[in-house]
């Protein structure tokens, strides 16, 4: 497999499930997206992107809202109280790391990427923040959980 100008690593068979969603977080366009995805799916990752953005306020439910709705529609998982769960504490750990609780006012735009292998799946966020507009800046968060 080649490496993309974009990343400077290889990425392989043998890679993470963590790395493989941080990566596809990290893609800057469709076309990245869909070259990385195609490769994981051709190792036994299933994956699927999605997005969110707004204030911090009203996008804890919207980013919830957006991931556990692309699961479902990709059918990446089931419609099960197990799976659903796992999703959903994966998504509220990578919401940990962008400071999404912080008290004062933020806004976000953010791309998220969930892949899912085995018994396992992994929430990678990637995306701007910004407490004002001058102060707009990347942030980044994982979580995992085991079905």
């Amino acid at each position: 497999m080649k490496s993309n100008d974009q990343f400077p690593y290889n990425i392989n068979e043998n890679d993470c499930l963590e790395k493989v969603a941080l990566t596809l977080a990290l893609t800057s366009s469709r076309e990245e997206e869909e070259h990385y995805k195609n490769i994981f799916t051709e190792q036994g990752y299933s994956c699927v992107v999605t997005g969110a953005a707004g204030v911090d306020y009203d996008l804890r439910k919207k980013i919830v809202n957006s991931t556990v709705g692309a699961c479902l529609n990709s059918k990446l998982i089931e419609k099960s109280t197990k799976q659903v769960h796992a999703l959903v504490h994966a998504t509220v750990e990578a919401c940990y790391s962008i400071k999404l609780d912080v008290s004062l006012c933020q806004s976000f735009q953010l791309k998220i990427a969930i892949v899912k292998n085995d018994d396992w799946i992994a929430v990678a966020i990637f995306g701007d923040m910004a407490i004002h507009m001058l102060s707009n800046h990347k942030t980044v968060g994982l979580g995992v959980m085991h079905f």
